[in-house]
């Protein structure tokens, strides 16, 4: 036990050593590694290791994978860093559309994204990770009437690894992986927005407070995840009296191979969602955001839908690359049996004034996206939660002239792909209205933690309202960087 305190304490001086050392560090520019590798990634060499006079504990910290510190037995880790997303966004709409917005669609610019944490791991089998998003942007949709603060938690976890029949177990505030789209991370998405179908069936729960379970089968080919979660821990992290919410996702990679740079992993999800008070509702917002949260509409908006049931999701997914080339397809329904609208009905089942049976309902979507790198380049997939990984170069940017006086030119990672988005949110009483996208997109990836990202979205909106039904085009730049 000692000599396991003194292993700790030295470990925590290493950062403290490697902190005041940084200035002076003589390390060669280039590239940020990748914080989470993937099997591209080639290993660049390591600062020597600081050890103890009898060589019992070695430890190791850099700066290369952001603020990182390690022993060398990895029985602890340490990893602080950080992302932004800088968008600017700019629409055209007709006028009379523009009046049936909530908000209208206007030119603008806004930190999509901007969070900072950690992540590490202690004694071996316990992992952590913090992390908070300052930029009070369009991640979160309207605000509630309650106190908001103007940070908001994504992560705060704890767990644990290489446990008997369940493998991983977290409990905390964390991420639902519920379908690809949010197993993948938002710094590797190809687009600049999530497709329609999250925005409308899964975002108001892609977080919450719980506990959730994860295990990998025949050597990462099959994997399962499942959760159980408090309702309404989306932004704020806490709740009281919201209910419950279960969710579970089953993974299969039939086609998986490193060497050839290709795989094939199909999924299917389910989730049974409670609602309570305030009553759910389904909005989806434009796939170009700008300003904060409140200042980007809602294209559809089903008003507040009451059920005594909840709601349930599900999902099935098929997602495929071959060297260059990246294909995928997702299918995502929600269905509310036993609705209401307006309210609940007297506990003698009477209906109050301005309360209706909306009877069983149903929503649906789908994407289809087709991606292609014009350089020698191939997007991976992250094998236990499957979601798209990290792009790391083969040739990272860089313009500059040796010692010699002669130029060296590195371009990057260039990719270019479409989507098209389904949504429908029609179903008996409800008329809330369909949207119709096509979203072609340009990324530059100028190494493995900065790209540029360029979208353009021609969208058909079909609502009953009159005057709201027409199209939108918009244009989105982006640039990101994570360490």
């Amino acid at each position: 036990m000692r000599a396991s305190r003194l292993r700790f304490v030295a470990f925590l001086l290493a950062i403290a050593i490697g902190l005041s050392g940084r200035a002076a560090a003589d390390d060669p520019p280039g590239p940020i590694p990748a914080v989470e590798p993937s099997p591209q990634t080639t290993p660049r060499s390591e600062p020597e290791a600081r050890t103890d006079s009898e060589g019992e504990n070695q430890f190791k910290f850099n700066f290369k994978e952001g603020l990182r510190g390690e022993t060398a037995d990895k029985a602890f880790r340490f990893h602080a860093g950080g992302r932004f997303d800088f968008d600017s966004g700019w629409f055209q709409a007709p006028a009379h559309l523009q009046n049936t917005l909530n908000s209208p669609l206007l030119d603008g610019t806004a930190f999509r994204r901007f969070r900072l944490g950690m992540d590490g791991t202690v004694w071996e089998q316990l992992d952590f990770k913090l992390e908070a998003d300052l930029s009070r942007a369009a991640d979160f949709k309207l605000f509630q009437d309650n106190p908001q603060t103007t940070i908001f938690i994504t992560d705060a976890w704890i767990g644990l690894r290489d446990l008997p029949l369940v493998d991983t177990v977290r409990v905390g505030h964390q991420k639902q992986y519920l379908t690809f789209s949010n197993a993948t991370s938002s710094s590797f998405t190809p687009f600049m927005e999530r497709p329609y179908i999250f925005d409308a069936y899964e975002n108001d729960f892609s977080f919450g407070s719980g506990i959730s379970t994860s295990r990998t089968y025949l050597n990462e080919r099959v994997t399962t995840w499942f959760g159980g979660f408090w309702h309404g821990t989306r932004s704020q992290a806490f709740n009281v009296g919201g209910g419950y919410d279960l969710s579970g996702r089953l993974t299969v990679m039939p086609i998986y191979d490193e060497d050839e740079q290709r795989w094939l992993n199909l999924g299917v999800s389910a989730a049974n969602i409670s609602i309570h008070d305030p009553a759910e509702r389904v909005t989806v917002r434009p796939l170009v955001r700008t300003g904060q949260s409140f200042q980007v509409p809602n294209l559809i908006d089903s008003g507040t839908i009451n059920g005594q049931s909840g709601f349930q999701v599900l999902g099935a997914a098929l997602h495929s690359a071959f060297r260059r080339w990246t294909f995928g397809s997702e299918f995502l329904c929600r269905f509310t049996p036993n609705a209401f609208l307006g309210g609940l009905p007297n506990p003698d089942g009477t209906l109050p004034p301005g309360v209706t049976s909306a009877g069983s309902l149903f929503f649906w979507g789908y994407y289809v996206e087709a991606l292609c790198f014009l350089t020698d380049d191939h997007r991976p997939v992250e094998l236990r939660n499957p979601g798209y990984d990290r792009i790391v170069p083969r040739r990272t940017f860089f313009r500059k002239r040796d010692e010699s006086g002669q130029l060296k030119r590195g371009p990057g990672a260039w990719e270019v792909g479409v989507r098209y988005d389904h949504v429908d949110v029609n179903s008996g009483p409800v008329h809330a209205g369909t949207l119709d996208s096509v979203t072609a997109g340009l990324n530059w990836y100028l190494d493995s933690n900065a790209k540029v990202m360029f979208n353009y979205v021609f969208t058909h909106r079909e609502i009953g309202i009159p005057d709201g039904s027409g199209n939108i085009n918009a244009l989105g730049l982006r640039f990101h960087f994570d360490f």
